[in-house]
């Protein structure tokens, strides 16, 4: 008592090096240097409280210091510290809050006595100027709240205090005020946010603030770690309505765009999580077309994430051309990729009941969208995989078949200029479908003549295609053998 500053000092910065060492630490719990330390973090030297305050944090790193920290001494000292002293202070209050933290049961202890309040009240305070010079309390701030929001009952102290609201003004701003601490706060920013979204208050507040639009200028950040938190915090937002309505917003499909982008990512959670945003954003019907729409292009994910189903939103995708020329130039790369994915699906053995399900329960006339696109004779691997699917349609649904048939004869002698060719000729190329076609036309005019036939079934007409000839003129077609699927 009564002794120099410089003495309490030099005493603490003692006790700090002897901290480092585990066995030490527990013998000054057991010497009461927990209460001691709290003392003196309310000591008029600004260096005693420092060093006192380390102590304390290197003491409530082990669960035995936690268990024996006084809780009248935390209420009357923790909050002037963070919100009243200066930086240097604040700075070792953060990391020692960091170390408590560290345990749940530091993290509970917090929460009972009514601590967080000062920890965001703190945070929203000092990070008001976006100073490099408060970045590092900042990120101990963040750390300890990190920790917070990870309990369940963490979460509800956050909701309606404005704490979202500052993570996303740092968050969208462009400029970089925390120099070389920039990507470490932004993606603890992220990290608190996706957090908060993860409960109902959180997910409305998210939405409130437009977290989807900013976590999406960070899907394609460098970092990894602020890439899988902006990830999350897109794929828990967009479990709300709301948020799946955002996700669709963009006239560029760019939040959907990047999204699909981070599944080729080598991070498998970043896969993950960007999974689960993409089919949550599907549950809406814009989401479900956009998304189709872009995968498309990549089957292998089209089918991990959404199955057959997605022949649903393809079918819509793949425009009615029924009326000549059928396929242009602006039209065939796009009707080609839709005809194509939904063929996979039709065609693929472990989708095939499924794929016919819908193609023919959920869709009309499918054989209407997908015949057109057999004028396309560049491509003679993608022509026999949409007649292979054709096939299949017609040989299971009667509908189908004699949509197929009626197309064929209002249409199938039309000569296409682009590709100079017309569906008959290309029909004609696949025997099993043209027997179908074959088989129609004879059935009409047999029943014309009063002796109807029974339709086809997969004893007269064989399932898949495997042989073809290539009339140009039907009564006699030298053979042409298609590419194996």
């Amino acid at each position: 008592e009564n002794l120099p500053d410089q003495n309490y000092r030099e005493a603490f910065m003692l006790l700090n090096e002897m901290a480092s060492h585990q066995e030490n630490k527990m013998i000054m719990i057991d010497s009461g240097l927990v209460t001691t330390s709290l003392v003196y973090m309310r000591h008029p030297d600004a260096e005693v409280r420092r060093e006192s305050t380390s102590l304390l944090g290197s003491l409530l790193s082990v669960k035995k210091g936690r268990d024996v920290l006084p809780d009248e001494m935390v209420c009357q000292v923790f909050s002037p510290m963070l919100l009243q002293d200066q930086l240097k202070c604040r700075e070792v209050c953060g990391w020692m809050l960091c170390r408590m933290t560290s345990g749940r049961d530091g993290v509970e202890k917090l929460i009972r006595l009514d601590q967080v309040q000062y920890i965001i009240r703190s945070f929203k305070e000092n990070s008001d100027k976006f100073s490099k010079d408060e970045a590092m309390f900042l990120i101990y701030l963040l750390e300890c709240m990190a920790c917070i929001l990870q309990t369940d009952d963490g979460i509800e102290h956050f909701v309606s205090t404005s704490a979202m609201k500052r993570y996303n003004e740092i968050l969208l701003r462009e400029d970089h005020p925390f120099g070389e601490y920039e990507t470490r706060i932004r993606y603890l920013c992220l990290y608190c946010t996706s957090l908060i979204a993860m409960s109902s208050e959180g997910k409305e507040e998210s939405i409130k603030h437009n977290m989807i639009k900013t976590a999406n200028k960070y899907l394609r950040h460098e970092d990894e770690d602020v890439v899988n938190s902006a990830t999350r915090l897109i794929m828990f937002s967009s479990i709300h309505l709301d948020g799946k309505t955002l996700a669709v917003a963009p006239q560029d499909d760019e939040i959907i765009t990047n999204l699909i982008a981070l599944l080729e990512h080598k991070n498998k959670d970043i896969v993950r999580n960007a999974e689960i945003a993409i089919r949550n954003i599907s549950e809406l019907p814009k989401g479900f077309m956009i998304i189709s729409k872009y995968l498309s292009s990549h089957l292998p994910h089209l089918d991990k994430i959404f199955g057959s189903k997605a022949i649903v939103p393809l079918y819509s995708l793949l425009f009615k051309i029924d009326r000549p020329p059928f396929v242009t130039v602006e039209n065939k790369d796009a009707a080609m990729r839709y005809a194509l994915a939904i063929s996979y699906f039709i065609n693929h053995p472990d989708h095939r009941g499924d794929a016919l399900n819908y193609a023919i329960e959920k869709t009309c006339k499918i054989v209407d969208r997908l015949l057109p696109l057999l004028l396309i004779n560049t491509n003679q691997q993608g022509q026999a995989e949409i007649a292979k699917a054709v096939q299949a349609i017609c040989e299971e649904d009667e509908k189908n078949r004699a949509s197929f048939q009626q197309f064929l004869v209002k249409h199938g002698e039309f000569q296409n200029p682009l590709y100079e060719t017309n569906l008959l000729n290309e029909v004609a190329n696949y025997k099993e479908l043209f027997d179908i076609y074959q088989f129609r036309q004879e059935e009409k005019q047999e029943t014309a003549q009063g002796q109807p036939q029974p339709r086809p079934t997969s004893g007269s007409v064989n399932r898949g295609i495997t042989s073809a000839t290539s009339p140009k003129d039907k009564s006699a077609a030298p053979p042409r053998t298609p590419p194996k699927d």
